[in-house]
């Protein structure tokens, strides 16, 4: 019996190893490879879509006065350097406040010119004079 079961597990593990699987392992073909040599190329994607952009960086501009901006010394984006004048205002209303401080000073000069004349004659006073100066 032992000789039986032996047997028949020898003509298992034979039958297993038979050329029945060695056929089909046979028809398998190798896959066919195309060799390229590697190169470099540029390539592109481009994506369309709808946002806002916002600067990385900004500046809020203000002046002490009130007047017109004539002319911008710069261009949108252009960096600038610090004490770059990057802007000229009207300066009409300076102008006139100028053209009459000039014009309350020529007259003070001429009042104190006026009184002390006065004064060298005996007609006006020193606390008159002062008052001018």
């Amino acid at each position: 019996m032992r000789n039986l079961i032996g047997i028949l597990a020898l003509v298992a593990i034979t039958a297993g190893c038979s050329g029945a699987g060695g056929a089909q392992s046979k028809g398998r073909e190798a896959p066919l490879v195309t060799a390229a040599a590697v190169e470099s190329m540029r390539f592109v994607e481009r994506i369309d879509a709808v946002g806002t952009a916002r600067a990385n960086e900004q500046v809020t501009l203000a002046a002490p006065v009130t007047e017109r901006i004539t002319r911008l010394n710069f261009d949108d984006g252009a960096f600038v350097q610090r004490g770059q004048i990057i802007a000229v205002l009207a300066a009409g209303q300076e102008n006139a406040q100028l053209a009459e401080a000039g014009a309350r000073s020529r007259e003070a000069r001429q009042q104190l010119n006026r009184l002390e004349q006065l004064k060298s004659r005996g007609f006006a006073t020193n606390s008159a004079v002062d008052a001018q100066t």
